[in-house]
């Protein structure tokens, strides 16, 4: 049986802690330690291997589309110049149900 008294410390790299607290900022994460405001967390290494910007989640969660025009520029030069129309049919496919 563990005791109540013991202290539990967790050393990990700082991309780690980055990953474990919900892709926080580095300076955040370094903030953190600076500040004593978490007992048990230690970097390994002083943090050096982890810098801003590397983390590829972090980069795709900040990609933005560009805005979908609510006009067309194309002007058409007669009635059904243009035709929308659903050229595939039905698809039979079964969805997701709770049975």
């Amino acid at each position: 049986m563990p005791d109540s008294h013991v202290a539990h410390v967790a050393k990990a790299l700082l991309s780690i802690w980055h990953k474990r607290l919900g892709h926080a900022m580095t300076r955040s994460v370094k903030k953190l330690l600076e500040i004593s405001m978490v007992t048990g967390m230690e970097l390994i290494n002083n943090g050096i291997n982890h810098a801003d910007g590397e983390c590829i989640v972090c980069i795709k969660g900040k990609t933005t589309r560009n805005v979908i025009p609510k006009k067309s520029d194309v002007e058409n030069p007669r009635r059904l110049h243009r035709i929308y129309s659903n050229v595939c049919g039905l698809f039979d496919i079964e969805g997701y149900s709770q049975s």
